[in-house]
């Protein structure tokens, strides 16, 4: 049983640190004027309640967590905090907001809360000093709350205190866009931007964002593109939730356009399960999004995430395997995949850029696939990172998203894809030929390990018995084991001791009953078979293939026979 609140932490404007659950956020675990550092918030009697049920795989407010998005019963238990590291700090530096969007809480809020509108710049230091002193690893600090967090008037300062102090650390904004990008954000850096912008003209984005400007939004979008670094920071996204009124294919399509024009970096539409959602678009055929802005990406709120299938049948991953050989004293250009895809086998989608090979502008690509033409992309849109990488100082266009009819090739799992320039004189290009192998795409995220060969064991050992329901690398730093594991006569081994390539990584204990195993086995005793656990790999990360070793940790260990296998990883695909 796991809660995402023992990874991350959720900073209110008036310093109260909330249960960061989704369902009104109903439980103050403590605030910035009584446990004004990391250690006294860690200390706090409500988290540690919290860990304390969950580790007794107790629900910690009944009522509440069950309907809350970040509770996950059937995950096991990690206490991220215990560990010095959180994933985010998310910050509310305003409660203050000059849009009235339906459905938004903050006024609510804004009458029952106690305290002050804006975040003391004061605490929110000591925290971020204490987190730096006492060596927390901090992924992200995430600026976003129930207010526009650009309302605060020194909203850089906090940007400034976290890069000063935990340098390492990520920092990202959600914003409305309806501020001026100079003035609010100056010259600190932030690695992402995410702008709520949904809609692609003042009629149909005011209908949600009541007492927003449009072109604001957009003004800011290209000022923060316009001020990128060195290292292509802010990363911009312009967010745009799908509603009944602004998911027509002619408001869609013009979005896809404009955020092409503007060069933004992502245009992420969300499907959403509130109020007014769009009823042309379900977590079934999201897909279809795609065939009018294939440059966008798709994505669910937690509610819906929770409620859709494991699996999407109807999209499918390509990779380019090999390349073919080509053919000789024929004209090259640059050409670059970073997608593609499948979509209900009927439709391939790519995603790119290209150029001759003097960075003058391809106008087409021509598509062809087993040697059949699929169609034309137009390469029309501005791809900054191309033009930073190769310093290139015209904004000309190389960036191509499209999707194109398959025919009767969409049985087929793997494509000889042909991709040309169409010109004049496209015959005179050489060709790039590419084998594609399409796999079905996943919904989670990490690395998934399959046990592929079995090694030598050592003779007359005692053996014991071992299952692996899952193996996974997450954010290629820890290994995830679940399974069960027991000896010859079914009693309970307490402990596995774990090690990968012949290094240790640590103990799993076998704690939890395992019903499926008591049942196939007709065990009548209520033993417990089942372990699950998380181990850091440390300097293993980077390695794709383990060999891994399971052993029983008990007096005699040494007498047992190792379970060794070879696990290779393969990335899973986000959708």
């Amino acid at each position: 049983m796991y809660c995402e609140i023992l990874s991350t932490l959720y900073i209110k404007s008036n310093g109260d640190i909330p249960c960061d659950d989704d369902y009104g956020e109903q439980v103050i675990l403590a605030n910035l004027n009584d446990s004004p550092t990391i250690e006294q918030i860690v200390k706090s009697p409500k988290l540690n309640n919290i860990e304390t049920r969950l580790l007794l795989k107790l629900v910690p407010h009944d009522g509440i967590c069950q309907n809350c998005a970040f509770f996950r019963p059937e995950q096991s238990f990690e206490n991220r905090i215990r560990k010095f590291h959180l994933n985010k700090i998310q910050v509310e530096t305003s409660l203050s907001c000059s849009l009235s969007c339906w459905g938004c809480s903050r006024i609510k809020q804004v009458r029952q809360r106690r305290g002050q509108l804006f975040l003391d710049k004061k605490q929110f230091q000591t925290l971020i000093v204490s987190c730096a002193e006492d060596n927390y690893n901090i992924d992200w600090v995430e600026y976003c709350g129930q207010g526009e967090p650009l309302n605060h008037p020194e909203f850089s300062q906090f940007v400034k205190i976290v890069s000063e102090f935990l340098p390492n650390t990520q920092q990202t904004l959600t914003t409305n866009g309806n501020n001026n990008f100079n003035l609010s954000v100056g010259e600190e850096t932030l690695h992402r931007i995410i702008v709520s912008c949904d809609g692609a003209s003042q009629e149909k984005y005011e209908i949600y964002r009541r007492g927003g400007n449009f072109e604001k939004c957009i003004r800011f979008m290209k000022d923060a593109v316009a001020n990128k670094n060195a290292n292509n920071h802010p990363h911009v996204t312009w967010k745009y939730i799908l509603f009944d009124h602004n998911d027509s294919d002619e408001e869609i399509a013009k979005a896809n356009e404009i955020a092409q024009n503007i060069g933004v970096d992502r245009l992420l539409f969300i499907l959403t399960h509130s109020e007014g959602k769009s009823k042309r678009y379900t977590n079934e055929n999201f897909s279809k999004i795609l065939k009018i802005a294939p440059s966008a990406v798709i994505n669910l709120t937690c509610a819906l995430i929770n409620s859709a299938p494991s699996k999407y049948s109807h999209v499918y991953v390509g990779k380019a395997t090999e390349k073919l050989g080509l053919a000789e004293n024929k004209q090259k250009f640059r050409l670059y995949l970073d997608e593609i895809k499948m979509i209900d086998k009927q439709h391939l989608l790519l995603k790119g850029w290209a150029a001759n090979l003097d960075f003058s502008q391809i106008k087409k690509l021509k598509v062809c696939a087993n040697s059949k033409f699929l169609g034309y992309i137009e390469v029309s849109h501005l791809r900054r990172d191309v033009m930073k990488h190769f310093n290139i100082k015209e904004n000309t266009q190389f960036g191509f998203a499209g999707v194109l009819p398959t025919n009767e090739l969409s049985g087929q799992e793997i494509l000889s894809l042909e991709i040309t320039p169409e010109s004049w004189s496209f015959t005179n290009y050489e060709t790039h030929k590419y084998l594609v192998n399409f796999t079905t795409l996943k919904s989670s995220n990490g690395y998934v390990g399959k046990a592929t060969e079995k090694l030598g064991l050592p003779e007359n050992q005692q053996k014991f018995r071992l299952g692996l329901d899952e193996i996974k690398m997450i954010d290629k730093q820890h290994l995830l084991l679940k399974g069960w594991a027991a000896n010859l006569d079914f009693s309970q081994i307490k402990k596995l001791k774990v090690c990968a390539n012949s290094k240790f990584l640590g103990y799993i204990e076998v704690s939890h009953p395992r019903q499926d195993v008591i049942k196939h086995f007709n065990i009548k005793e209520n033993t417990q078979f089942g372990f699950a656990g998380v181990l850091p790999t440390n300097e293993l990360s980077i390695q794709e293939i383990l060999s891994l070793e399971i052993t029983p940790e008990s007096w005699s260990f040494n007498n047992y026979e190792t379970k060794k296998y070879l696990v290779n990883f393969t990335p899973l695909m986000l959708t």
